[in-house]
């Protein structure tokens, strides 16, 4: 399956992903939390059920500090781990996300995205039943980058 988005900030884009992570036809939906604003940004978070539960925190950033970066950025960041939403916690800090120490969480991610000129949202059905959801974005015109979880 293959989508387009029309956006053109890192809000907007979080919005449009949201979306195609969460419509069910003709891929298996994501559940969600719904959009959720924080600040001037946005974060929402999914799980895809199954054995165990995949769970994943998406923030985009509009000039600001994401975590373990000391200069601000404009993009979109991930972590993922085996928990649920989880009211109250920090988008990064969900019950049972992948840390590589105590401290220090497992980001991804995609910066300097102050603006966007093309976004492709795909899913893709392995064949031992994962769910994979690529993301390609064109932030400035011939530059792209990638983003992928499921």
């Amino acid at each position: 399956m293959y989508e387009t988005s029309s956006a053109t900030n890192v809000n907007d884009l979080m919005q449009d992903l949201y979306t195609f992570c969460t419509s069910a036809s003709p891929k298996p939906a994501f559940t969600g939390s719904g959009v959720i604003t924080e600040g001037s940004s946005r974060r929402f978070h999914i799980t895809k059920t199954g054995s165990p539960n995949y769970f994943f925190s998406f923030r985009s950033f509009n000039n600001e500090n994401p975590p373990g970066t000391f200069s601000p950025n404009t993009g979109i960041y991930m972590n993922a781990g085996t928990g649920s939403y989880q009211t109250g916690q920090a988008w990064n800090d969900q019950t049972g996300v992948l840390k590589y120490d105590t401290t220090k969480f497992l980001l991804s991610g995609v910066n300097n995205l102050s603006s966007i000129v093309s976004s492709h949202f795909f899913y893709f059905k392995e064949t031992n039943n994962y769910d994979i959801i690529y993301v390609v974005i064109e932030g400035q015109a011939g530059t792209y980058q990638r983003l992928m979880f499921g």
